[in-house]
């Protein structure tokens, strides 16, 4: 009976160090904070919640929109993700959050097909994402080869040579002392001049079977959480008129399922806006695809006022 008391007391022992050596060897990147800021949310607190890629990281700052609106606002968007994870992190949401608003950044749909993705950007995407539940389990088994499973269930079979690159960040991180990914925004005042795209809409063009798949399963979760849809475009300087068919071709669609749906959609391309929004392409650039912190004032400001016209919300409180 000893022998077995201390073989549980081991086995307990092991798996609670096995854990704590998981935690620290992962990379505490911006991904992982903004999830951990998710999840530290009270239940139910979210008025506008922004699922993307790093478009939205570095092009919406959620606390501007925030203090504009008075809504409460957070982004899960992630660095590299593509569109069937959107998806994922959609739904992973929905169980914590029920935003009266969900903006969704339109760029990876673009896609006209989906296969795995590299592996540095599914570790960005799935490792801030809780275990339980069953949907990170999901997204690990549909986005990646079966030989490199293990490496997700336990990152340490990837993480095990920072030992050299631990710093105190990481052994604080372990006990609980964190870093605010605010709000979901990374921004930078890094400028890159770059010029004009006149892409344009050139001709009708079929959405991809799996596309359509993505968007019914969208539009499904928002119907069945009563949370109205917002698609958005970011300004980018590498847009091209096969872009520019790909999101006419998405917004029609959209329009179509979500109305026979009911549920509440609509979409704004910024690129089609720069005027409106005193867009300058050799100040609002970090790089050839992302915004500064200029340019994400600028976009996030006007959406900010379009949510305040087109919705009228009231916040979790019921203030307008």
């Amino acid at each position: 009976m000893k022998n077995a008391v201390r073989g549980v007391i081991f086995l307990v022992f092991f798996s609670l160090l096995f854990l704590k050596v998981q935690i620290l060897m992962l990379p505490k990147n911006h991904s992982l904070l903004t999830m951990d800021d998710f999840y530290s949310l009270e239940q139910n607190s979210l008025d506008i919640l922004f699922i993307g890629s790093s478009h939205v990281v570095n092009g919406i700052e959620s606390q501007r929109i925030e203090d504009i609106t008075g809504l409460k606002t957070m982004s899960c968007a992630i660095i590299g993700q593509q569109a069937p994870l959107h998806i994922d992190y959609m739904e992973e949401a929905l169980k914590y959050q029920k935003p009266e608003l969900l903006v969704v950044d339109i760029y990876r749909f673009r896609a006209k097909d989906y296969g795995y993705m590299p592996l540095p950007d599914l570790h960005e995407s799935i490792n801030g994402m809780r275990i339980w539940g069953g949907i990170k389990l999901r997204s690990i088994w549909k986005n990646t080869e079966f030989e490199n499973i293990p490496e997700f269930l336990f990152p340490v079979i990837r993480y095990h040579t920072r030992w050299a690159e631990l710093t105190m960040a990481d052994i604080q991180y372990l006990f609980g002392k964190r870093d605010s990914s605010n709000k979901g925004y990374s921004g930078t005042d890094k400028t890159e001049l770059r010029e004009w795209c006149n892409a344009k809409v050139t001709q009708e063009v079929p959405l991809p079977e799996k596309t359509e798949e993505l968007l019914d399963t969208m539009t499904e979760l928002a119907m069945e959480n009563g949370t109205k849809l917002l698609f958005i475009n970011l300004p980018y300087s590498h847009l091209n008129d096969d872009d520019m068919n790909m999101y006419q071709a998405i917004e029609t669609y959209m329009h179509d399922r979500c109305s026979a749906k009911g549920v509440d959609f609509d979409y704004i391309d910024y690129n089609q806006r720069l005027e409106e929004i005193g867009f300058d392409y050799s100040t609002d650039f970090r790089d050839y695809s992302h915004l500064n912190n200029s340019g994400a004032e600028k976009v996030s400001v006007a959406l900010a006022g379009y949510i305040s016209w087109k919705y009228g919300l009231k916040n979790k409180n019921g203030q307008e």
